[in-house]
């Protein structure tokens, strides 16, 4: 292709190099399979995810992203995007996450609303010793996590299984 911004024929690159659409197509078709458009702030955060080929089947998997002051990841909302990828459009949340971080990037907390009905399924606080490996992980709302745990060299020995992280 020929990209009208860049006037490169790399269309899926912005003039920066950062990917801003990634398209995957079923050549035996000429269908996407997969067609992701990624936004940037000045700082090069991406701001959102719009899944174009979900959306076409009637999926809401955007992605919409919030930073903290040092640009470390502290919000995540995924629905359908508005026109202008600024915000999940009204009733169509699908998922939230939410992210505390200390001042080495640490989780102090971590909320997520897995359904999207606004109501947070899973609240944790947790705690990370001198050489930030999680020492505690305690749950207020949702079932409680496995706490990590390591070797003498800081290897971490011991983790929640992503299927069922009580185990």
């Amino acid at each position: 292709g020929n990209d009208p911004d860049t006037g490169d024929i790399y269309y899926g690159l912005d003039r920066f190099g950062r990917i801003k659409d990634l398209t995957w197509r079923n050549f035996t078709s000429a269908n996407n399979v997969v067609r992701l458009q990624h936004g940037y702030d000045r700082a090069g955060n991406r701001l959102f995810r719009k899944d174009l080929a979900a959306n076409a089947a009637g999926q809401r998997f955007d992605e919409l992203y919030t930073y903290d002051g040092a640009y470390r990841l502290a919000f995540m909302r995924r629905g359908t995007l508005n026109a202008t990828n600024t915000a999940i459009a009204g009733g169509t949340l699908r998922a939230q996450q939410c992210f505390t971080l200390d001042s080495t990037g640490n989780w102090l907390g971590f909320r997520s609303d897995t359904n999207g009905d606004g109501t947070w399924d899973l609240v944790q606080s947790r705690t990370a010793n001198t050489v930030n490996e999680i020492t505690d992980i305690t749950n207020t709302t949702g079932a409680a996590w496995v706490d990590p745990a390591y070797n003498t060299v800081g290897n971490m020995t011991t983790l929640p299984q992503p299927a069922d992280p009580t185990k």
